[in-house]
């Protein structure tokens, strides 16, 4: 059975793609798993090169993350359409976008 997964931060702690992959699963959502930020090339071309042979199908969410960088954009807050959006969807927002 193809397994689907959304790796990251999670009380069972930290599943690497690589790692997902070597296990058997088929699809890796948003490229979670993979550090974007600490990542260096070599290990980036690695996991690359891991997707390919393993035939791993990666759905990205790219349009997330651009939207995500808009949201702390003080003039949001004052839209007429999220004046009523509470502060800790704010702070959702701002950690996601750090």
């Amino acid at each position: 059975m193809p397994v689907v997964v959304h790796l990251g931060d999670s009380k069972m702690g930290n599943i690497k793609a690589s790692d997902a992959i070597l296990l058997g699963v088929k699809n890796i959502e948003h490229g979670s798993g993979i550090n974007f930020i600490t990542v260096s090339q070599s290990e980036l071309e690695a996991i690359s090169d891991m997707i390919v042979a393993h035939s791993i199908y990666v759905t990205p969410t790219l349009f997330m993350e651009e939207q995500f960088s808009r949201l702390l954009d003080p003039e949001l807050k004052k839209g007429p359409l999220l004046k009523q959006t509470p502060p800790y969807v704010f702070k959702f927002w701002r950690r996601r976008s750090e």
